[in-house]
């Protein structure tokens, strides 16, 4: 018996073994990238997505059938050798357009190979079809950003070469039904103006519903002062003349789920590069310009504008600032500096309305108007030729770079809302239900601290060349477009 006893355990050892050698071979399934995989359906038409098959073992597999559910169907390879991967496509298309989802099983079989011995096997998982329904919206602009003069006859202010955040932006007030919104991506920056600046649009750390508009500046896109006094009526501000939201519903559940993306139309037939994204349309416009009656906006700003594409090549007949206005019948070929294309002062409104700071003396703090919007960041030497006047001694030009490095906690601030005329294109078939409201409204926050883990900052020059001037010149940000702000000192220094 003592002799037996060994040989039994070591029968039993190899049957083991033998089991066990046979099991790993079951344990090494024809794997998928996404074990639910999601496919969309613009407006009825068929939705694709590709997920990865792998066969992560030794050996060979073969697909033998794939089962898929109802309105759905698929496109794959059919043999893996070891530690092989490839696409299958799923391509949904609903038997009727109609805002909703439908899921089921994919039932994938296949036969291995592995070390003599052969088997059958079967994957198996979930898949959802999504029909949504698709709109495309044509506000007729978007204030990108706002640069405000600075003091000094000598001194200017505006972008840096690194990539700043500006403005964040929401749009749920544009609906007249409760909605989930959620913004899904814009341009990096389709295109420049006639400044240099670059804008794109990203998403926003502490809000999934707005979007923060980016900007940067290769060459120092600057406002150049005219005078030693702080002027507001020479504050630029920056108009995307053509903007385009593209828009899905998915479902019919309250609140309604939308998502956004921000962008520009496709180039028209008649262009170089058609069929690519049209460049960004940026127009900056000095808001004096607007406030006077007559207006006195340059011809070209008004007329159609011409900017190059990401290829370089010219795109023509982009909307000129004049499209805004309720006049349109001078525009474009009777358009003249004295005619302003029909454009009068209260067309620009809500446009001049977003610079509170033309209301309040320039001596005043802007923290004193709105003390959560304009925050108190540090001051800077404005410094003139010190000598009398006719004699010869140096410019003291200072230069520096501004930031709000130091507030690195992010707080939300007040919304600031102002509302634009706007076109909308639905899909075919017209499933869209949600309703907008009569007026697309853009709503802007405050926010103070860093927004995607970086700083606001600008390039400034204070100088002058008027003889013995020398002031500290408090600067602030406004925590609305994150750009920088002067106030003009309160003691004379001799400017």
């Amino acid at each position: 018996m003592t002799c037996k006893t060994p040989r039994i355990i070591l029968a039993l050892l190899l049957f083991a073994l033998r089991l066990s050698a046979h099991g790993q071979v079951h344990d090494f399934p024809l794997e998928v990238s996404t074990t639910n995989p999601v496919v969309t359906s613009i407006n009825g038409a068929t939705g694709a997505q590709t997920i990865t098959l792998t066969w992560a073992s030794v050996g060979t597999a073969q697909i033998t059938s794939v089962v898929v559910p109802a309105n759905f169907s698929q496109q794959s390879c059919t043999q893996f050798s070891s530690n092989q991967s490839c696409g299958m496509t799923i391509f949904y298309q609903p038997a009727t357009a109609v805002l909703g989802s439908v899921s089921g099983l994919i039932t994938i079989n296949y036969k291995y190979s592995f070390n003599g011995e052969n088997g059958n096997q079967q994957t198996v998982f979930n898949v959802t079809g999504v029909t949504a329904a698709a709109a495309t919206v044509h506000p007729a602009f978007y204030i990108l950003s706002l640069l405000y003069a600075p003091p000094g006859n000598a001194s200017s202010n505006g972008f840096t070469n690194t990539v700043t955040s500006g403005t964040t932006t929401t749009i749920g007030s544009s609906f007249q039904d409760a909605v989930s919104i959620t913004f899904t991506g814009g341009p990096k920056g389709l295109g420049g103006f006639s400044l240099g600046g670059n804008f794109g649009f990203s998403t926003t750390s502490f809000d999934s519903t707005a979007t923060t508009d980016t900007y940067m500046s290769a060459t120092g896109s600057q406002i150049v002062s005219a005078e030693d006094k702080v002027d507001h009526t020479q504050d630029i501000v920056f108009l995307w003349l053509n903007p385009q939201l593209n828009m899905l519903q998915t479902g019919t559940s309250v609140p309604a789920n939308v998502s956004y993306s921000i962008g520009v139309p496709f180039q028209s037939s008649g262009q170089i590069d058609a069929g690519l994204p049209e460049p960004m349309d940026i127009v900056p416009i000095r808001l004096g310009a607007m406030m006077t009656t007559p207006t006195q906006v340059p011809l070209g700003a008004l007329l159609p504008q011409t900017v190059d594409d990401s290829k370089g090549n010219p795109v023509t007949g982009l909307p000129g600032l004049a499209l805004v206005c309720a006049d349109h019948h001078f525009y474009p070929n009777s358009c003249n500096q004295q005619n302003q294309c029909g454009c009068v002062a209260s067309d620009f409104t809500q446009i001049v309305n977003q610079d509170v700071l033309l209301g309040i003396s320039n001596t005043e703090a802007p923290s004193a108007l709105d003390a959560n919007r304009f925050v108190s960041i540090e001051s800077q030497k404005l410094e003139g030729p010190q000598c009398p006047v006719g004699q010869t001694c140096g410019d003291e030009r200072n230069t520096f770079g501004v930031t709000d490095s130091n507030q690195t906690v992010v707080t939300k601030g007040d919304q600031h809302a102002y509302s634009v005329g706007y076109t909308v294109t639905y899909g075919v078939p017209l499933i869209w239900s949600v309703q907008f409201k009569q007026e697309w409204t853009w709503t802007n926050m405050e926010s103070k601290g860093t927004i995607n883990g970086t700083s606001h900052q600008a390039q400034v020059t204070l100088g002058t060349s008027t003889h013995e001037c020398f002031e500290n010149v408090p600067i602030f940000e406004d925590t609305l477009y994150h750009t920088f702000v002067f106030q003009q000192p309160t003691t004379a220094g001799g400017c």
